[in-house]
């Protein structure tokens, strides 16, 4: 054990449970006043598992430090920043308001909201950032994710092998400064596997997904853009990469700003709506230079 103490997935789950209530609560115009109580312990569990905690494998460590690590931005967007003022989220067709919702229907529109952070089949998708969706049928789809996975398999096996046999990374090996650029290449290496691997898990999981009903092809655009569009490193973040997988993580700042833009200069909130918001706006053109006269 690396840590004080045993880093328990149990703890992510309770967080998870506790965003779902903070969302159900937070339906009721009067109880969203009250929403801020349910961030209290999600931070805390999160801060918690994040620094004090670890076991002995720090490669299994790293997936869930990750997922409690985002839970932080995602719980202050989905309790602190829905106050009274703030337009609610509703899926594509939604006409009832949440706050007219039983609360199995409340259950449902919660759960939905978790389960995609792009935002897929709800009002604030950025859909100008999301790949084309699927029009196939459903048999065509699911043999085309079949015909997909195997040769990024194959990828990901050969990316692994260049992994392995890297002196670098053995015990007590040289610097990768020591070599050619063959061993060095090795961080390319990373991003194809992690993309083939990523890609295979969320291709198994629309395979599930479409073949028992659930979900409609459409619903599963492809995770990554095109690797031929990452021809600019702006293309390649916010088209390619994993911009594409969290490009909607934060709906109600993005909202706060092109609906209803009443947060202050200085709040908290502000800080966190200039980090996201370039993800979904065009850059800004550059300022026009100063007549001569006008520089002093």
């Amino acid at each position: 054990m690396r840590g004080k103490y045993d880093l328990h997935p149990s703890l992510f789950i309770l967080c998870q449970l506790l965003l779902l209530l903070a969302l159900i609560h937070g339906c009721h115009p009067t109880a969203r006043r009250y929403n801020w109580i349910f961030f209290i312990p999600i931070s805390t569990l999160c801060i918690y598992s994040s620094f004090f905690c670890a076991s002995n494998s720090a490669t299994s460590d790293y997936p869930f430090i990750q997922v409690f690590i985002n839970l932080i931005p995602t719980s202050t967007d989905y309790i602190l920043l829905r106050h009274h003022h703030q337009p609610e989220l509703r899926k594509v067709g939604q006409k009832r308001s949440t706050a007219d919702m039983s609360f199995t229907e409340r259950l449902a529109w919660a759960s939905s909201l978790l389960s995609t952070s792009r935002g897929i089949g709800w009002a604030h998708e950025p859909t100008s950032h999301i790949p084309p969706r699927p029009t196939s049928s459903r048999g065509n789809f699911i043999l085309s994710q079949i015909l997909w996975i195997i040769p990024r398999y194959i990828l990901f096996d050969a990316a692994l092998i260049h992994i392995r046999q890297n002196p670098c990374y053995r015990t007590g090996g040289p610097s990768l400064g020591a070599f050619g650029w063959g061993w060095r290449t090795t961080a390319w290496v990373f991003i194809v596997s992690i993309y083939c691997s990523m890609s295979n898990l969320y291709a198994a999981l629309s395979i599930v997904a479409v073949a028992t009903g659930l979900y409609e092809p459409r619903d599963w655009p492809p995770l990554f853009g095109s690797p031929l569009d990452a021809y600019t490193v702006r293309n390649c973040w916010g088209y390619v990469l994993t911009y594409t997988i969290l490009s909607s993580p934060f709906p109600t700042i993005k909202k706060k700003k092109t609906q209803q833009p009443r947060m202050a200069p200085n709040a908290p909130q502000n800080t966190h709506h200039q980090l996201q918001l370039p993800r979904h706006l065009p850059p800004r053109p550059p300022p026009t230079p100063l007549p001569p006269s006008n520089l002093l």
